[in-house]
């Protein structure tokens, strides 16, 4: 579809991802390539855990499967945010996924590959998107990491101000309230009550809501982990670290993608297969079954 001009708009997304790059990304019928990603997130953290916990057929092909529409994204934030799950969610389950190893080695030979890929990429392919963007990304430079990140906390706060810094403009009074906001912020008179939106979870909920809307989400976040024990199930675990991450770095107060990932994650009696209960006794029965042989 990338070479069919009356479709190429439907399944691709061409704008100036970084200063200096113009890239095509891979947004799949959805408005933005980083909305489309988000919706992969659940199917990836699923087949990433079965991939790396349990046995799957044909191991190459869903990585790859998995991957390259995440990678032809190229959503940074989703990207970032599901490698930090998986590393912290092995990480609480090592001495389960590795026990009666040497965990030290493992993750030293994985910090060690990083370092390499690393290097290999700064050698090799500067010049590659992902490269320049990451460096802009440090520097300062990249618009939309930091559109998502600091602006967008500067932009709630000053939002809020506007009525009470404590609770916020209130609902659907962003647009409203913003509009003078982000055109003095940004110095331009482009920002109509249409294209005002701030893309951070937590900086939408700020606007909208105060200092009180913020304290109440993360409080009632880490409410429901405990509540419904999201650190029982590998699954359900990944699904938090990532969104509880997430939130800080892109999303809105109404996405229904977000919505749909914590209502996952605080699901009990799903997924079962990676209670870690059942991993440990799966991991008990391989183990036991390889000293009779």
């Amino acid at each position: 579809m990338l070479f069919i001009p009356s479709l190429k708009s439907e399944f691709w997304y061409t704008n100036e991802i970084t200063p200096g790059i113009e890239s095509v990304r891979l947004q799949m019928f959805t408005y933005e390539p980083s909305y489309y990603s988000l919706l992969l997130v659940p199917i990836a953290l699923y087949y990433y855990l079965k991939l790396l916990i349990l046995k799957l057929p044909n191991p190459t092909t869903v990585f790859l499967l998995l991957t390259i529409p995440l990678l032809l994204s190229l959503s940074f934030g989703v990207i970032l945010g599901i490698i930090l799950s998986l590393g912290i969610t092995l990480l609480w389950g090592a001495g389960i996924f590795f026990n009666g190893k040497n965990v030290p080695a493992y993750f030293f030979i994985a910090f060690v590959f990083i370092f390499l890929a690393i290097l290999i990429m700064l050698l090799f392919f500067g010049d590659s998107v992902f490269v320049v963007r990451i460096v802009n990304v440090f520097s300062g430079k990249d618009i939309s990491f930091r559109g998502r990140t600091f602006d967008s906390f500067y932009l709630g706060w000053q939002i809020a101000a506007q009525k009470s810094i404590w609770f916020g403009c209130g609902f659907g009074q962003v647009k409203e309230v913003g509009t003078d906001v982000f055109n003095t912020f940004y110095n331009t008179s482009f920002y109509t009550a249409d294209n005002v939106g701030i893309p951070n979870a937590i900086g939408d909920t700020l606007a909208t809501l105060g200092m009180v809307g913020v304290f109440l989400r993360l409080i009632l976040e880490v409410y429901f982990f405990f509540k419904t024990k999201v650190y029982s199930n590998y699954y359900r675990l990944s699904l938090f670290v990532f969104i509880f991450i997430y939130q800080f770095t892109g999303s809105f107060i109404t996405n229904i993608a977000e919505y749909s990932i914590w209502i996952i994650a605080f699901h009990k009696d799903i997924f079962e297969e990676f209670d870690k209960v059942n991993i440990r006794n799966h991991k008990l029965r391989k183990d036991t079954k390889g000293l009779i042989q």
